[in-house]
C-alpha cells in the first residue's frame, strides 16, 4: 500500500484573475491517488469556468463506483477517456452559454497506483518526477508550437524557453476544431519519488534545471513547494501558478542503491533509445530523399543527352543522303526545277549563256545586206560594236560558221548581178550615141 504525502496550491500570481484549477483525489480501496492540474484560458471568468468544468468532470470519472475492475485493468486508456469527457462537457456548456464561447483549458493528470504511475495530458501543463538517485525527469511532452520546433530540430530547448510564441498550444480541451487528443505514458513508481504537476506559470518562468535544484535541496514537501513559489515570484512571474505534488514515502518500487546519482531510469533509457532511433530514421529518410532527387536529375540529364544526340545524328544523316533537296524547287507537273546555282553551273559548262547567244544572233542579223529602193542591194559595213565583241566570249559553233559562209556567197552573187546590169546600161548608152551622131562622108 502506497504511503504518500501530497500538497496542492494555486494562486493568481502575475494575473488579476486566477483561471487555473486543480485537485488531489485520494481514491481509497487501493485505487491510488490522482493529481490534477488545469490551466484555463479565454479571458475574464471564462478560463476559470473551463478549468473548473474539466476538474469536476475528471473527478466524476474517478468516483469509486466507476472504477470497476475492468477500468483498473487499463488505467492509461481510462485517463485519456476522462480527459476527452471533460472536453465534451466544456463544449456542451459553451453551446448553452454563448458568453463563454472561446474558453478552453489544458489538463495534466498523474494516477499513482501501486508500483506504477500513469500520466495523461493535453496542452502544455507539465508533469515532473524527481528522485535523489535519478534527478529531475520530465514525464509529459508539451503540445505547443515551440515544442514542435524543438522536435523538428529547428530550435533548441534553451531557445524555446521564454520564446515569444511559447504560449501558443496545439492541443487543448474545448477547442471547437475537433475532439481533444490527449497523450498518456506509464512509468515505474519508486520510493522517494517526488511528483510535481504544474501550469506554465511555473515551468514557463523557471527552467527545468532550476526546478530540479530546488527539489534536491529540500526533502520536506512543504519547503519544496514554498521555495518553488518564491523563486517563481522572484523571476517575475507573469501568469497564474498552480502545483500539485506527491512524495512517495513507501509502497513503491525499490530503486537499487548501487545506482549513482544521475543514472537514468529504465523508462528514460527506453525513451532515449526510441528518440535516438527516431533521429536515425529521420536521417535515413533525408538521405533517401536526397538520393531520389539526384536519381531523378541524373535520369533527366541522360534522357536529354540521348534525345539531342539522336536528333543531331538524324539531321546529319539527312544532309548526307539528300544534299540537293534543300535547294530544289518543284514545278506544277511534279518535275524538279534546278536551283539558281545549278542553272549557273549548267550555262558555264556550255561555254556561253543564253543571253549572250541571243545578243549575237541579233547582231548578225543586223550585218545582213538589206535591199534599197530601185532594186540595188547594198551591204552595210560591219561595225565593231563593243557590246557584240563583249558578248562573244568564244569562237562560233559549226552551225554559225556555215551561216556566215552562205551569207558571203549571197553578197558575192549580188555584186556580180549589179556589175552585169551596169555593163548592160553602158552598152545601151554607147549604141544610142552611135546612132545619133552624123555619118562621115
Amino acid at each position: 500500500m502506497l504511503d504518500l504525502k501530497t500538497l496542492f496550491r494555486t494562486e493568481a500570481g502575475g494575473r488579476k484573475y486566477n483561471e487555473d484549477n486543480g485537485k488531489i483525489l485520494r481514491l481509497g480501496d487501493n485505487k491510488g491517488v490522482l493529481l490534477i492540474v488545469c490551466d484555463g484560458m479565454g479571458g475574464m471568468k471564462a478560463g476559470e469556468v473551463a478549468s473548473a468544468l474539466a476538474v469536476a468532470t475528471i473527478e466524476e470519472w474517478f468516483s469509486s463506483d466507476r472504477l470497476t475492475p475492468q477500468v483498473m485493468s487499463a488505467p492509461m486508456e481510462y485517463l485519456k477517456h476522462s480527459i476527452i469527457g471533460a472536453d465534451t462537457n466544456i463544449k456542451n456548456y459553451t453551446k448553452t452559454h454563448p458568453e463563454t464561447e472561446g474558453m478552453g483549458t489544458t489538463a495534466v493528470l498523474a494516477w499513482l497506483l501501486g508500483e506504477k504511475v500513469y500520466v495523461g495530458w493535453c496542452g502544455d501543463s507539465r508533469a515532473y518526477r524527481y528522485n535523489p538517485l535519478l534527478g529531475l525527469e520530465r514525464l509529459s511532452h508539451d503540445h505547443s508550437l515551440v515544442q514542435s520546433w524543438v522536435d523538428a530540430g529547428q530550435i533548441t530547448e534553451e531557445q524555446a524557453f521564454g520564446h515569444p510564441q511559447s504560449n501558443i498550444i496545439t492541443r487543448s480541451l474545448g477547442d471547437p476544431k475537433g475532439v481533444a487528443v490527449p497523450d498518456a505514458a506509464e512509468y515505474i513508481l519508486y520510493n522517494n519519488d517526488v511528483y510535481l504537476l504544474c501550469s506554465d506559470g511555473l515551468c514557463g518562468t523557471l527552467r527545468d534545471s532550476e526546478i530540479g535544484q530546488i527539489l534536491s535541496q529540500h526533502k520536506d514537501l512543504s519547503q519544496c513547494c514554498e521555495q518553488l513559489w518564491r523563486a517563481d515570484e522572484a523571476a517575475g512571474w507573469h501568469d497564474n501558478v498552480t502545483t500539485a505534488m506527491a512524495q512517495v514515502l513507501s509502497g513503491g518500487a525499490i530503486l537499487s542503491t548501487v545506482k549513482q546519482e544521475g543514472t537514468k531510469s529504465q523508462e528514460m533509457e527506453i525513451l532515449e533509445s526510441h528518440s535516438v532511433q527516431k533521429e536515425k530514421l529521420k536521417t535515413v529518410m533525408k538521405l533517401l530523399k536526397s538520393v531520389i532527387v539526384l536519381g531523378v536529375l541524373l535520369c533527366a540529364f541522360i534522357f536529354a543527352y540521348l534525345y539531342f544526340s539522336q536528333k543531331k545524328e538524324l539531321k546529319d544523316a539527312q544532309k548526307k543522303e539528300l544534299p540537293q533537296k534543300k535547294d530544289s524547287v518543284y514545278s506544277a507537273d511534279g518535275t524538279v526545277v534546278p536551283s539558281t546555282q545549278e542553272k549557273g553551273s549548267s550555262v558555264s559548262d556550255k561555254g556561253i549563256s543564253t543571253k549572250s547567244l541571243l545578243k549575237k544572233r541579233t547582231s548578225e542579223s543586223d550585218l545582213k545586206p538589206k535591199p534599197k529602193p530601185g532594186g540595188v542591194i547594198t551591204s552595210s559595213s560591219p561595225i565593231n560594236d563593243s557590246a557584240n565583241s563583249a558578248d562573244v566570249a568564244e569562237a562560233p559553233s559549226t552551225q554559225e560558221k556555215a551561216t556566215t559562209v552562205n551569207q558571203g556567197k549571197d553578197t558575192e552573187s549580188n555584186l556580180k548581178i549589179q556589175k552585169q546590169a551596169s555593163d548592160s546600161v553602158d552598152k545601151k548608152k554607147q549604141n544610142i550615141g552611135q546612132k545619133n551622131s552624123p555619118k562621115n562622108n
